[in-house]
């Protein structure tokens, strides 16, 4: 999410992936931005964060508006979507092993 929030970056996110026995850190580098390095269950997901363009991560919060680009379409303190929990697991799914 933006950096105009004053809550933690992906703060609801990371609860819900401690809440299930997971960890998520931040690794700075690669460019401009860095990586969100999610683990759970002996899995490892990376998501890529790239200046304002909205990620994987962005995607498990509700927007204000249908198609979101960037953080901006975001309200900071967003709820998750209702099937935030399953999109997780599916970016697990979705890395190589």
């Amino acid at each position: 999410m933006g950096t105009q929030s004053k809550e933690v970056p992906y703060g609801r996110v990371r609860n819900l992936v401690e809440s299930i026995g997971g960890t998520m850190t931040y690794q700075v580098g690669g460019g401009p931005g860095g990586v969100w390095e999610l683990n759970l269950w002996g899995r490892t997901a990376r998501i890529d964060v790239r200046d304002n363009r909205i990620n994987d991560l962005d995607r498990l919060y509700v927007a204000r508006v249908d198609d979101p680009k960037t953080w901006d379409d975001y309200d900071p303190g967003a709820p998750l979507v209702e099937d935030a929990f399953w999109r997780l697991v599916g970016l697990f799914q979705n890395q190589p092993e």
